[in-house]
């Protein structure tokens, strides 16, 4: 026979074995043993949470985008530029100017022509033009460069900047950079000086930029005491050399 204290126990554990599927059940099947009202309010909830945060949505005004910043000065600029050059064909006509150039550097810079950034110097660039024009078309004279070898002059003056020494046919270079300059100042100069009235005036702007020039004389003759027309040094560089060689 059974005690009734072993009876007692076999109750107790089966009562909590037939509890505990109701107890670690999943959502689903709480529903089904809850019965169908409670699953249709279960069912409703999302339902309800979504209508109320659309309707808080349509009831609450949209935020205004915020405002774009005025274009500046400098943009409004270029893009002005761009459709002006557009408009002339500005590169052709770059290309065209740098045919009449006597040096690698002159065609270089043709290219880096920039159109005025104002009327003040675009009046001012357009009597520069005129001024060469009247030199050589209307007085039949020119400014030559010929034998300045650019490529040279532009080595020797960033090796100078950077404390380093000339060879002698940088200095040459350099030399011959100095004579054509001295040469152009001086056709300048005495052409202003022959002509009156409005032709000496229209040549005045050309004046004016040959007078900026620096031909450097006193470098011009230590340059070609020193060194001769075809790149040797000569014996009166020095006292030292001149005592070698003798």
């Amino acid at each position: 026979m059974v005690a009734p204290r072993e009876v007692a126990c076999c109750r107790r554990v089966g009562s909590a074995a037939s509890a505990a599927p109701r107890y670690h059940a999943r959502p689903r099947l709480r529903r089904a043993l809850a019965g169908p009202a409670v699953s249709r309010e279960l069912a409703r909830e999302p339902r309800r949470w979504a209508s109320s945060s659309a309707s808080s949505k349509a009831s609450s005004p949209p935020s205004p985008a915020p405002p774009l910043p005025p274009p500046s000065s400098s943009s409004i600029r270029e893009d002005v530029d761009a459709y002006t050059a557009e408009l002339l064909d500005w590169e052709n006509v770059c290309s065209h100017v740098s045919i009449f150039t006597s040096t690698k550097l002159g065609r270089l810079r043709c290219y880096e022509m920039r159109l005025g950034a104002n009327l003040e110097e675009s009046l001012f660039l357009q009597a520069e033009t005129r001024a060469v024009h009247c030199l050589e078309a209307e007085l039949g004279k020119r400014i030559e460069f010929n034998g300045v070898d650019s490529s040279s002059v532009r080595s020797a003056l960033k090796r100078t900047g950077n404390g380093g020494r000339l060879s002698p046919e940088l200095l040459n270079s350099l030399l011959r950079l100095m004579r054509c300059m001295q040469q152009a100042q001086s056709l300048v100069r005495s052409t202003v000086q022959s002509q009156k009235g409005a032709a000496r005036e229209g040549l005045v702007p050309l004046a004016d930029m040959v007078d900026d020039l620096s031909t450097c004389r006193d470098l011009q003759k230590e340059i070609s005491r020193r060194v001769d027309e075809d790149g040797n040094v000569r014996d009166s560089a020095s006292k030292t050399l001149s005592k070698l060689r003798a």
